[in-house]
């Protein structure tokens, strides 16, 4: 296997954990908060269909707006880094 593909597979799990965890602390903040996926998808102007994926931590790299939307519902905010590769 080329060496970018492991690279890119890797990058891939990173981005699916990443993303799992970033969905639980969503969910937790949000029920914190008292607030049904509806009430809180109304007011972060996204379906409840998606909020629950956000939740879940599934998706297509699209959602990252939804995402940060969704995150400033419940008063937080999404920060993206990017981090040198370990070798």
């Amino acid at each position: 296997m080329p060496a970018h593909e492991k690279h890119t597979a890797r990058a891939e799990r990173v981005a699916r954990h990443a993303l799992a965890e970033i969905g639980r602390e969503l969910r937790l903040a949000r029920l914190n908060h008292d607030l049904s996926q509806r009430t809180a998808s109304a007011a972060a102007g996204i379906s409840p269909s998606t909020w629950s994926r956000l939740e879940r931590g599934i998706g297509p790299a699209e959602h990252v707006t939804e995402l940060a939307r969704a995150l400033a519902v419940v008063g937080h905010d999404l920060r993206l880094n990017a981090f040198p590769a370990g070798s």
